[in-house]
């Protein structure tokens, strides 16, 4: 089974398109949030939830592919593929890093008003997430102690042009592309997963 999870403020209507192609394959949307503090606990939780094993493939994007990386801690996967992820926080922008002090003050549930009046997939997720997840997932991330483990089962695609987390030198480039990578160029991140997977 393939098993796709989503980055924070998304669920699993960011993977469509192309990404509707794979067999076997659950669309992960965050469980109801129960007061998990850490990615850790966060993994534990959705690997629970969705009966995840040892011989699954995950893909996730942002925070969703360090939750993969931890679930793969717990379950010791064979194969996870990064989209637009990091494996320690030391990838992640720096000054988005250094603002995590002052999530509790930002206005996320004024912004998530705002989103909710337009029409974009992006922001009708967003405006449809959990405020307070969100809050603590930040946190969580900023406090990441990354993946120590073994680096040949993971594959990595990432956009080139990514402001949130750097565009690592070990992994597959997607030119001209953002943070927003597996929405934006959906063919080419599934034509590259399913060269690994057939």
């Amino acid at each position: 089974m393939i098993y796709l999870l989503p980055g924070m403020g998304a669920n699993s209507k960011m993977y469509q398109g192309a990404w509707l192609d794979f067999n076997h394959a659950t669309y992960i949307d965050w469980p109801p949030y129960k007061g998990e503090a850490s990615l850790s606990e966060l993994a534990n939780r959705v690997a629970t939830h969705y009966k995840i094993q040892g011989n699954d493939i995950l893909i996730g994007s942002s925070m969703g592919g360090m939750v993969a990386l931890e679930i793969s801690k717990l379950l010791s996967l064979d194969s996870v593929f990064l989209v637009g992820s990091a494996i320690d926080v030391s990838e992640m922008n720096l000054f988005l890093t250094l603002l995590t002090p002052f999530v509790d003050f930002a206005p996320i549930e004024f912004l998530q008003k705002i989103a909710g009046r337009h029409d974009s997939l992006f922001q009708q997720m967003f405006a449809s997430s959990d405020a307070v997840f969100m809050r603590t997932m930040c946190k969580a991330i900023s406090t990441w102690d990354g993946y120590p483990g073994n680096l040949t089962r993971i594959t990595r695609i990432h956009g080139e042009k990514d402001k949130v987390i750097k565009c690592p030198r070990d992994c597959h480039v997607i030119k001209r592309a953002g943070h927003l990578v597996p929405i934006t160029h959906a063919r080419e991140c599934v034509d590259l997963i399913n060269r690994f997977i057939h």
